[in-house]
């Protein structure tokens, strides 16, 4: 029976590092889509605080139900690993994971999350859309996979100089389109009149 308790997020190491073997075998079973990483990547990780558990409750207490496994380069974090059980997917589990991790990020000042997903896993890129991560750009993977990754972009409400947008991938730079109208030039007269009263002088 399935935990149906309200789920919970735990990033201490010492609360983490119980869970640590689960993530191995979820990752190890998952390695064609969240990629294959070491025990002591987990460890540390978890130990730097980049590395999220959902625990929900059931029977026998607290049940491991999910992991987020990410990367603080200031001013911005990537997400190495996003996976719930199947047993408790389609509950927003995903959603509440990302959720904190970008609460945490922004009360740190931090600009936005990157996600990298191949580009043939279709369902994930789908989802990752769902979790408010618009593509930003492609490029190649590894040689060893020859895959295309999909790099997707979370910008978060962090005080900043330049206030987030929405990406558009079809105009990544923001620009806008040229308008139609005739444009109007205004000149200043005073600064005709100065330059006019410097040559006199001379």
């Amino acid at each position: 029976m399935t935990g149906g308790g309200v789920p919970t997020v735990i990033d201490r190491y010492a609360e983490v590092s119980p869970h640590i073997g689960n993530i191995i075998a979820a990752s190890d079973a998952n390695g064609e889509s969240l990629g294959f990483y070491p025990r002591s990547v987990f460890e540390d990780f978890a130990r730097k605080g980049e590395l999220f558990v959902l625990l929900t409750s059931g029977e026998s207490g607290r049940l491991f139900a999910g992991h987020l496994l990410f990367q603080r380069r200031f001013p911005r974090a990537s997400i190495l690993q996003l996976y719930i059980a199947p047993e408790y997917r389609s509950r927003g589990y995903a959603r509440i994971l990302c959720s904190r991790l970008a609460e945490d990020l922004t009360s740190e000042g931090f600009l936005s999350i990157y996600a990298g997903v191949a580009e043939d896993l279709t369902e994930a890129n789908s989802r990752w859309e769902g979790l408010g991560f618009p593509v930003q750009r492609i490029r190649p993977g590894g040689a060893t996979t020859n895959r295309t990754i999909v790099v997707r972009d979370r910008e978060l409400p962090s005080p900043q100089l330049f206030p987030p947008r929405n990406f558009d991938p079809a105009n990544p730079l923001g620009l806008k389109a040229p308008s139609t109208e005739i444009p109007l030039f205004l000149i200043d007269l005073n600064v005709l009149f100065d330059l006019g009263a410097a040559e006199g002088t001379q």
